[in-house]
């Protein structure tokens, strides 16, 4: 389930055969000329995965596809789960026009082996920051669109950070949201709003977007509640720290938690609060789901925190910056009482999470309860861990 959950296609995550090979395509006209060598995996080089997904972008940012959009928008409104749907409905036939240029059915199977041919292709930072190029660019003006186009093309180090963000107005600047993402858990359609691209790498931003870990914490909860396992949500008191977008929190919701404090600091709530308007069925949950501002590091120094007691304390793929460990630790200290359990889940990108586990082994009693590791090395290990006090 999680492989299909972060985009390793159909068919191999369930363990069923690869999709055969195919000749590799010719590019159509226009689009990139790949250099020699530059074939890395079946049917598709890294250049003519760019021009795919260039031409697919220019198709969405026509006007009649913006037209044929608001129509939908106006017949299914916005913030249900019909409009998840609905762009699936829309966005279909634009695919459908440009795979055959590639080589691919215009048809699910189409889809499904592109996406068994961009698996292999181990698309790096180039590649996909050339992708963020364009696709960062949607719906902004013309003149403002080629500018980020330019700031991208500089030296990697800088790139993006060159553009004058403050320029865009607020009509602009919504433009850089992209269509929700769903994930049905509990029986319930949990829509979120992630960002195309962060403004910026740093703990203020990194929580625009819904990280492989988010989305296995919240599967292992709905396999918890299936089992009425110790780590199960329903009928508890949830406090998720550095929610984000606020996929965990709605997963805990949804699989029947009594209370959900959903938590993250002041330049990451107007995402989670975007999330939360889109999910109608909010309404008619027996539990309650808040939003808070929480700073680790105001809470550290003694700041306010969410008033109650927590069955549980949860959070997904929060220790990527070091210099939070001890804040964490901190409002852990503060929140987590005797009876809790620290629920949280993470993977090997950046810092090793060795130090930090080593930190909190100090505190609390950790246990592993849930892993799953990368293919010969590639990749991310994801593991889920479980931890009360000592």
């Amino acid at each position: 389930w999680l492989k299909a959950q972060v985009g390793q296609g159909p068919g191999r995550a369930c363990g069923g055969p690869p999709p055969p090979r195919r000749a590799p395509p010719q590019p159509p006209p226009g689009a990139m000329a790949p250099d020699a060598g530059d074939a890395a995996g079946p049917g598709l080089t890294k250049a003519q995965a760019i021009a795919l997904q260039r031409d697919l972008l220019e198709r969405f940012r026509a006007r009649e596809f913006k037209r044929q959009l608001r129509r939908l928008e106006a017949r299914e409104g916005r913030g249900t789960r019909g409009m998840a749907t609905a762009l699936a409905e829309l966005c279909f036939p634009e695919q459908a026009v440009v795979l055959p240029a590639y080589g691919f059915e215009g048809s699910p199977r189409g889809l499904a082996e592109l996406a068994a041919a961009l698996r292999p292709l181990e698309l790096d930072d180039e590649v996909l920051f050339s992708t963020n190029r364009v696709r960062v660019s949607l719906g902004l003006p013309a003149r403002k669109r080629a500018a980020v186009r330019r700031a991208a093309t500089q030296d990697r180090d800088d790139g993006l950070g060159v553009f004058d963000w403050g320029s865009l107005d607020v009509r602009e600047e919504e433009a850089l949201w992209q269509a929700p993402s769903s994930h049905i858990i509990g029986g319930r359609t949990c829509c979120v709003w992630q960002r195309r691209l962060p403004d910026s790498a740093d703990p203020e931003s990194t929580g625009l977007q819904v990280w492989p870990a988010a989305v296995a914490l919240a599967r292992f909860f709905e396999s918890a509640a299936t089992a009425c396992g110790p780590e199960s949500p329903a009928g508890r008191a949830v406090l998720e720290l550095g929610a984000g977008v606020g996929l965990v929190s709605l997963a805990a919701l949804a699989l029947g938690a009594k209370r959900v404090v959903a938590t993250d600091v002041p330049g990451a709530l107007k995402a989670l609060h975007q999330s939360l308007r889109m999910n109608d069925w909010l309404d008619d949950q027996e539990g309650a789901l808040e939003a808070e501002e929480l700073d680790w590091r105001a809470a550290a120094e003694g700041g306010p925190i969410p008033a109650g007691q927590f069955d549980i304390v949860c959070w997904a793929d929060c220790v990527f910056w070091p210099e939070l460990f001890e804040p964490l630790l901190a409002t852990l200290g503060r929140t987590a009482g005797a009876r809790t359990s620290v629920i949280f889940s993470l993977n090997n990108r950046g810092v090793h999470p060795g130090a930090f586990l080593e930190l909190l082994g100090r505190r609390f009693r950790v246990r592993e309860v849930w892993r799953a590791l990368a293919d010969r090395g590639r990749g991310e290990d994801l593991r889920i861990y479980r931890a009360q006090r000592r």
